[in-house]
């Protein structure tokens, strides 16, 4: 596609439940993540899933609990930016219990206003189970542009036309990005925080 190599591309992801659930929640996770272009960073997203009886609901049977793929409804959740230092200290207060550790690796590309990472995600075994884009409009760092939006869904669009594999779904890791991204309250500026959330739901989709 005429596209130039930038260079290579690794997020590690950590996934840690919390030891004792509090009194009404079903679960309460914590995710490590850290990106090697930015690798004296550590963003920590907090998801906290009340059960039904402390809700006052009840949920239909054989429903999805999220339509994303960060698990439950997360009635609660807060996303952190720490040092290294920060994360040890986290980990090692014992609250949380590691449960599992992925990686997205792969390279960048400039295309155009595009910049490109197309990363092999390994969880267990090192077997890669699945295959993610990520795509940068770098024009525009305004969260919330439709117009935006609507061209890198036809970017993608483009992209999977032209994969050797062109029957294989793109499936967005969050159904209801901008409302996530509210829920979190980052800023309307596009940041790594907002990267950081979206690696986060998609270490959710493909580590199970």
């Amino acid at each position: 596609m005429g596209a130039r190599k930038v260079g290579r591309f690794v997020v590690h992801c950590r996934m840690l439940s919390r030891r004792v659930l509090l009194e009404g929640y079903a679960n309460q996770r914590m995710y490590l993540l850290r990106m090697s272009h930015n690798d004296d960073l550590i963003y920590a997203v907090l998801g906290n899933e009340r059960t039904d009886a402390s809700l006052g609901i009840k949920l239909e049977k054989g429903l999805p609990s999220s339509d994303n793929g960060l698990d439950g409804p997360l009635d609660e959740c807060c996303l952190l930016e720490c040092g290294l230092d920060g994360s040890h200290i986290l980990q090692q207060v014992e609250i949380y219990l590691p449960k599992s550790d992925g990686k997205f690796e792969g390279m960048q590309f400039s295309f155009g206003d595009f910049l490109v990472s197309i990363c092999t995600f390994v969880c267990r075994a090192n077997t890669p189970t699945g295959l993610i884009v990520e795509v940068q409009y770098m024009p525009c760092s305004a969260v919330g542009d439709a117009n935006q939006d609507k061209l890198l869904d036809e970017f993608m669009t483009i992209l999977a036309d032209t994969a050797p594999d062109a029957a294989s779904p793109v499936k967005k890791p969050i159904a209801n990005v901008l409302g996530l991204f509210h829920k979190l309250k980052l800023g309307d500026e596009y940041s790594h925080k907002h990267t950081a959330i979206q690696y986060v739901a998609a270490f959710n989709l493909l580590r199970k």
